[in-house]
């Protein structure tokens, strides 16, 4: 049994492969008004597409200001028995779509897929540094999403105004930073984001993994906060959002806040500030 662990996973944009035809796309329409949910430690943004017999709900999840997000997409349309499968997504702001794995699960009775690190923009990842930033106007032209799985015919999800729902979503991201007990304003003009002094790949190792969890199979990730304090010293981590059963949220949070060794963020004034950085681990046993 081999144990792996990933820090940071964001979404890769693979090359799609050649296809004989594309086939056009169910078009579901959004069947209610976007809802957006203040959570104590996330924000997240859902609508209802399709009809009642077969609908499909789409959900935005944002851990923290940022371009990326976490989808996730709950029906039987999206049903699999595969832990992990291809899905390709356009929500049309890129030439092309991109192909990106999706985690397979349930949420209560829903069939559900999740992918993490996604961008409107499609191909750019936020480790690539320097990904564009993009305007509420772009992301007002936003008209769908369209999502194919393997196998099957292609839907898409026809948004019918995105603007409002998301400067719902914006307000909400100050909000949360807010509650953190930060500047907004402050934390958005930072010169310089607090960071590692070493790759965040190095704060956990595969011989970490719970031997429970790995008698179990049990797989699962972690969301989570570090403040950091004028110093670089790490004051706090809380745990965002992680799977259940829950064997790797405590432990997480134990071993990088006694080994990550951190640069303090810089204001726009080039002086250290207190601030805060956001990761995500995911915990996988593979055979």
């Amino acid at each position: 049994m081999v144990r792996g662990m990933w820090i940071g996973l964001a979404v890769v944009a693979l090359p799609a492969p050649a296809a004989a035809k594309e086939q056009a796309p169910e078009v579901l329409k959004r069947t209610g008004a976007w809802i957006a949910d203040y959570d104590d430690d996330a924000c997240h943004l859902a609508a209802q597409f399709g009809d009642v017999k077969n609908p499909v709900v789409l959900r935005i999840t944002r851990y923290e200001p940022s371009e990326s997000f976490m989808l996730g997409l709950y029906g039987r349309r999206v049903s699999s028995t595969e832990l992990r499968t291809k899905v390709k997504l356009d929500f049309g702001l890129s030439a092309e779509p991109i192909e990106v794995e999706s985690v397979n699960g349930n949420a209560g009775k829903l069939k559900a897929l999740w992918v993490s690190g996604v961008r409107f923009d499609n191909g750019w990842s936020e480790r690539d540094g320097n990904a564009p930033a993009l305007t509420p106007e772009r992301e007002a032209s936003i008209s769908g999403l369209t999502v194919t799985l393997q196998h099957r015919k292609p839907f898409r999800l026809d948004f019918g105004g995105f603007g409002k729902a998301m400067a719902q979503l914006r307000a909400c991201q100050t909000h949360l930073v807010k509650s953190w007990g930060y500047d907004p304003e402050e934390q958005a003009s930072l010169s310089r984001p607090a960071r590692g002094r070493q790759a965040p790949a190095q704060w956990l190792s595969a011989s970490d993994y719970p031997m429970q969890a790995v008698r179990m199979g049990h797989n699962g990730f972690v969301q989570f906060r570090l403040d950091v304090d004028e110093t670089g010293k790490i004051t706090g981590c809380h745990v965002l959002d992680r799977t259940n059963p829950d064997d790797f949220a405590d432990l997480t949070c134990k071993l990088v806040a006694r080994r990550a060794k951190l640069e303090p963020a810089l204001n726009a004034a080039g002086k250290p500030v207190r601030s805060y950085i956001v990761q995500r681990v995911t915990w996988q046993v593979a055979s």
